[in-house]
């Protein structure tokens, strides 16, 4: 069972990166038509916390 906010993996950012990965993470809303909108927010690069995205009800 997945518990919120239980910590499911831990990763090495670096090593990842020294191994020629990428590290982009798509994001995808399913539920689209729930909303009136769902707006991109143009980063090139986010931090965590950073906001994604923002929807309109």
């Amino acid at each position: 069972m997945i518990i919120f906010s239980c910590l499911m993996l831990e990763i090495d950012i670096d090593e990842i990166k020294k191994a020629g990965y990428v590290l982009t993470t798509p994001i995808i809303v399913t539920n689209t038509d729930e909303y009136l909108d769902v707006l991109e927010m143009k980063k090139e690069n986010v931090e965590f916390g950073d906001e994604l995205i923002t929807i309109v009800k």
